[in-house]
Parts: C-alpha cells; sequence; structure tokens
C-alpha cells in the first residue's frame, strides 16, 4: 500500500484501526515540523517543543484518535493543532503553578535555613514562618527557582529547561533570592516577623 497516496483521514481512520507503526511514520512524516513550529510558538522553547512533538504521535499511537470524527468539511491538521494547543497550554499551566506556588513552613528544607545563615538565637518554628514569608515576597521566577533546586534538588539545567529560561537566568535568580532572603532577615533583626 502507498501510504503517501492515502488521505489524512484515511490515514487517520487505518491507524485506529490497527495501531500499524508505518501508518503513524507518514502522519510523523506529513505533521512533526508543522507540530514543531506550533508547539514552539507556544513554548517559547526549543527542547520543549521538540518533547511536545514527542508526546503528541505517542498520543496519536494511544487513545487520542478515539476522539477524532471528522466531519465532512473539517481536516486532520486542524484537529492536530488543536491538540497540540492544548496539550502546550496544560504545560504553560504547570510552568505557571511553579511560578506562583506559595511557601508553607513545613515545606523548607533545613539546607536553606543553613545556607541564609540565620542568627541562631531565633527559635527554629520562627524561623521557618519568617523564611516561609520571606520566600513568598520573592518575584515569581526567583521563587520557583528557589523551590526547584532546594525542594526538588534540580540541577541548574533541569531548572532552566523546565521553566524555559537559561541556565544563566537560574543562577542569577537564584543569587538573586539568596541575597533577598538574607536582607529580609537583616530587616527583622528585631525579631519582629516580615
Amino acid at each position: 500500500m502507498n501510504l503517501a497516496s492515502l488521505s489524512d483521514i484515511e490515514l487517520v481512520e487505518a491507524l485506529k484501526n490497527t495501531k500499524d507503526s508505518e501508518l503513524i511514520e507518514e502522519l510523523y512524516r506529513r505533521y512533526s515540523q508543522r507540530v514543531y513550529w506550533w508547539a514552539l510558538k507556544f513554548l517559547q522553547s526549543s527542547s520543549e517543543a521538540e518533547e511536545m512533538v514527542q508526546e503528541i504521535f505517542i498520543m496519536l499511537l494511544g487513545d487520542a484518535l478515539k476522539n477524532y470524527h471528522p466531519r465532512e468539511d473539517a481536516k486532520f491538521s486542524s484537529w492536530l493543532y488543536r491538540c497540540v494547543g492544548n496539550q502546550c497550554l496544560k504545560s504553560l499551566r504547570g510552568r505557571y503553578d511553579v511560578l506562583n506556588k506559595q511557601v508553607i513552613i513545613e515545606d523548607i528544607p533545613k539546607e536553606l535555613i543553613a545556607k541564609i545563615d540565620l542568627n541562631d538565637s531565633i527559635l527554629l518554628e520562627e524561623r521557618a514562618q519568617m523564611l516561609s514569608q520571606a520566600l513568598n515576597q520573592l518575584s515569581a521566577m526567583q521563587r520557583a527557582c528557589c523551590l526547584k533546586f532546594y525542594w526538588d534538588a534540580m540541577k541548574y539545567e533541569q531548572i532552566a529547561e523546565e521553566l524555559g529560561i537559561t541556565y544563566d537566568q537560574v543562577r542569577s535568580h537564584l543569587q538573586n533570592a539568596l541575597r533577598n532572603l538574607k536582607i529580609a532577615f537583616k530587616e527583622t533583626r528585631g525579631r519582629t516577623i516580615l
């Protein structure tokens, strides 16, 4: 069978019934570049866009095509781009959730408390309370970098990829966050909580 001669609809219907790897390869050949560019518009990161291409075509091999019911005048590409857009938005929402996550006292790693070199006379619970409030006052990106580095023990490269920024930006956000946290604690030496 000459797969190149099949229309998108015929190819998708055949793929729904057989899950043949040659069929998905043909769809990949036709749409991978366009899916990549569409994902790149949303995600602003080539590595994330490449991952999205893989994710989309894995979804097509799974159950995603069960939701595809074309109208007579509809194009497969319109449905596919909508799927890509939805997946990209889901990814961006996850990134947004990380950037806007508020810190609670129980979450604070001891390594971060030690790194800021807090006054030992401040009780640990009060210290954690102060640090929690100070972390929540950082910029969203500084807080996200702190959460990823200290809580999730991620490397700079991983943080950069997940947040869609550069390695140097991660380093800068972490340095600025630590500086801002130290400043916040110098201002509260009189044991006033932020």
